[in-house]
């Protein structure tokens, strides 16, 4: 019985060391909690009421250890973004410049860069240009490094042209090959950016080769200039009609070719002294060619045509032309009217390249067409007169006695238009042997009194001298 109220005890106790261990681990448990508040209380005793006051800045400190500048924060934070597309980070910064607003001091100094210069080539001798295209931006200064970016200093007028404008231009040269221009931009504020640099290269690339020429022509006529040109893409022709104060481009409507290396300009006499240039271009220079000058001439005009003319052979014609700007003169011949021409030899005739040709007067020559080819006085046109034509006469008259060709050698004496009262026959006329005294060749002469014939005469023919009634001599 003892036994058994023993073993109950045992048992009364296990289980109930069984059941109350949890609660002895809760309650070391709860008296570490209670150790902690107080450790916290006694902490909270021991800092100071000033810094207690601050406690932002203490706890700030604690964490930062060493204070950390705005600059470098977003340096950091920068760092560590994904990189953005550039299109999108301007869309960025648009939607943020018209939030702030327009009268924002912010958006008076914010300047924008919307296309920066682009690297350009050129031949020597030629101009390249390099332009910048920003907002906001109230003045440019161009600069240039000779050694690849190390260094710049501010373009010199001496040297460029629009150097503190948005378009700097660059004459080329050996020596600047490499050269690299950026500009300085400047907002209202005194904000100031810099453009990307861009490259000149010196060699192959635009120039004009060959510049167009002087042309000229008569009025109805055209004329041509052309431009020679390396690394040229398109071609634009203008023209100025006040000696190249101001130009402006060639229309389609009155020349042709006004898009390629060479335009045809009608000539009009309203178009003298007009001067016409190429604007040649490449994907990103132009270049302006000289200009060529067009003169209109003014050719020669006749006012006295040539008049037919007729002689006896042995004789001698002239031919006459008249003509207002003549420079030079050129008479020409035709022996097959007018089928074709000649010119009239110095051979043959006097006076073949003067306004007046004369012409000896043979039996071969009846019918022969005479024309004169005049050269204006400071063109090269000319014009060509109406033609003359030569009758050779078969009738010579010498002191009143009329002369009759009979052969190349001979002639006859065929009448008499003189009045003295005695005459001598001639025996030779114009290179001619006098023969024969024609029919009726003195009839109804009551003047002559007495005649000589030559011994060459070998013929008189009938009626000779009737009429004749005061001849009383013949020898």
């Amino acid at each position: 019985m003892k036994m058994n109220k023993t073993l109950c005890l045992l048992m009364a106790i296990m289980m109930l060391l069984t059941v109350c261990f949890p609660v002895a681990v809760f309650a070391d448990d709860e008296a570490e909690l209670v150790d902690e508040e107080v450790a916290i209380e006694v902490a909270d005793e021991a800092i100071p009421d000033e810094i207690i006051a601050d406690e932002d800045t203490y706890v700030e400190e604690d964490v930062l250890e060493e204070p950390v500048e705005d600059s470098q924060l977003e340096t950091e934070v920068l760092d560590e973004a994904p990189e953005v597309e550039e299109a999108e980070e301007e869309n960025t910064i648009d939607t943020a410049v018209e939030a702030v607003g327009e009268d924002n001091e912010f958006d008076a100094a914010y300047i924008k860069i919307t296309e920066q210069p682009k690297d350009a080539s050129g031949a020597v001798g030629a101009k390249v240009t390099f332009t910048v295209t920003a907002k906001n931006v109230v003045s440019y200064q161009w600069q240039v490094s000779t050694n690849n970016g190390a260094s710049w200093i501010n373009a010199g007028t001496k040297y460029y042209n629009g150097v503190t404008t948005k378009t700097i231009t660059v004459p080329v040269k050996a020596a600047r090959d490499g050269y690299q221009f950026r500009c300085v931009l400047t907002s209202a504020t005194g904000k100031t950016v810099n453009t990307q640099a861009a490259t000149l290269t010196v060699g192959a690339g635009l120039a004009i080769t060959e510049q167009p020429k002087d042309a000229s022509g008569a009025a109805g006529t055209k004329v041509t200039f052309h431009v020679g040109a390396t690394g040229a893409t398109t071609y634009k022709w203008q023209v100025s009609t006040n000696n190249g104060a101001s130009w402006i481009d060639a229309s389609a409507k009155y020349y042709t070719g006004v898009t390629t290396d060479t335009i045809t300009v009608p000539v009009k006499a309203a178009r003298d002294g007009y001067l016409f240039r190429c604007v040649v271009s490449d994907s990103s220079n132009s270049l302006n060619s000289t200009g060529g000058k067009l003169t209109v001439q003014v050719g020669p005009s006749i006012t006295e045509q040539p008049k037919d003319a007729t002689g006896a052979v042995g004789t001698k014609v002239t031919f006459h032309v008249t003509a207002k700007n003549a420079g030079s003169y050129k008479w020409q011949v035709s022996t097959n009217n007018g089928t074709s021409w000649i010119d009239a030899s110095a051979k043959y005739y006097t006076g073949v390249t003067t306004d007046t040709i004369t012409v000896p007067v043979k039996e071969a020559r009846d019918g022969y067409l005479f024309h004169c080819v005049i050269t204006g006085s400071n063109t090269n046109l000319v014009v060509t007169s109406d033609s003359a034509k030569l009758t050779v006469e078969k009738t010579i008259t010498v002191n009143g006695v009329i002369y009759e060709k009979l052969t190349d050698t001979t002639c006859a004496v065929v009448g008499y238009t003189g009045t003295n009262s005695s005459y001598t026959v001639e025996e030779t006329v114009n290179g001619m042997t006098v023969t024969e005294i024609g029919e009726e060749a003195f009839m109804g002469n009551t003047n002559l009194q007495s005649i000589t014939l030559p011994d060459t005469i070998t013929v008189i023919h009938a009626r000779a001298f009737k009429g004749c009634t005061s001849l009383s001599k013949m020898g």
